[in-house]
């Protein structure tokens, strides 16, 4: 029997931190290139959780199914594994986008991470987005304001930004 192959294509993520508000029924409209990266998705729909109870996140199905095989082999650390997904069932619910871009965020985490009616951060971060609150986020510009110029005097000594050759792709015809 034939197998017939299976193509790949490859979804790029948005980048850039966003702003989104979440409304009184815990509704949050995605930011359109957020909108349109998880549409490009085959499965539509979102598993919306947090694994650390303080930062929110959404996974478009596909990469969180990834996950949760990660956490099913995590054997060095069973007890690790069944702590993240304790969290991400506790406070996770599966959702869809609505015909305005919408999702509903789940109470539990809306509780957990204190956003519910408030204005939020977004940032896709390893194929899923994150969902930080405003004093998240606050907190993470405070660290990474500190240490900012070592940190890229680091990683510059560590290989970022060394680029050998410089290779885009032709436009076919060329």
């Amino acid at each position: 029997m034939d197998q017939i192959p299976t193509q790949h294509v490859e979804i790029e993520p948005p980048r850039g931190m966003s702003p989104a508000r979440l409304d009184e029924r815990g509704r949050m409209k995605l930011p359109v290139l957020m909108k349109e990266y998880v549409e490009k998705f085959p499965d539509k729909k979102l598993w919306v959780t947090s694994l650390d109870r303080a930062i929110g996140r959404i996974y478009p199905l596909f990469i969180w199914r990834q996950t949760e095989k990660f956490l099913d082999g995590l054997t060095e650390d069973p007890d690790l594994a069944e702590r993240l997904a304790f969290n991400a069932a506790d406070l996770g619910e599966e959702v869809e986008l609505d015909a305005q871009g919408r999702i509903v965020i789940p109470a539990a985490l809306r509780k957990a991470l204190g956003i519910e009616d408030q204005t939020v951060r977004l940032r896709v971060f390893r194929g899923y987005i994150e969902i930080l609150s405003e004093r998240m986020y606050e907190e993470r510009l405070s660290a990474s304001s500190v240490s900012a110029k070592d940190d890229v005097t680091k990683a510059t000594r560590l290989g970022m930004g060394k680029l050998d050759k410089i290779l885009v792709p032709r436009p076919e015809g060329s």
